[in-house]
């Protein structure tokens, strides 16, 4: 997949692969969600860090909404592009706040271990993923 991805130029999610990001995502929601509540709290999430941060950072985030394999429900994966690095630690802080009833493990994004792929091995459609950046106001 990461191959045939890389080699379409023209795909989305090279497009996506060529931007920077700063982490790497993986919410586990306490309760069972369904796609529409993934898509609302990735939103909500998106929104809750513009209001807090404004213009003090250029954020951009990529979700996908996924079912579990192991239970009723889904849970979310997203990236996320923090422009100032001085913000690293209190955005990272932020999430685990908005998240703080729910599992999340989050790293460093690194390219090079193909989460991008990972997020869109089952494809791109309707409320499984957005594409959101304070650039698009």
């Amino acid at each position: 997949n990461l191959i045939d991805c890389l080699s379409d130029k023209e795909s989305l999610i090279h497009t996506f692969w060529q931007m920077d990001w700063s982490f790497f995502f993986t919410v586990a929601y306490k309760l069972e969600r369904q796609k529409k509540s993934c898509f609302k709290q990735m939103h909500g999430l998106y929104n809750f860090l513009l209001e807090k941060h404004g213009d003090s950072t250029g954020l951009r985030m990529f979700f996908t909404t996924e079912s579990f394999t192991n239970r009723k429900g889904y849970h979310n994966h997203f990236v996320i592009h923090i422009e100032n690095r001085r913000l690293y630690e209190q955005i990272t802080a932020d999430i685990q706040e908005y998240f703080s009833y729910d599992r999340i493990d989050f790293g460093l994004y690194d390219r090079y271990k193909a989460g991008l792929f990972y997020m869109t091995k089952e494809g791109l459609s309707g409320e499984d993923w957005d594409f959101l950046s304070d650039s698009n106001k």
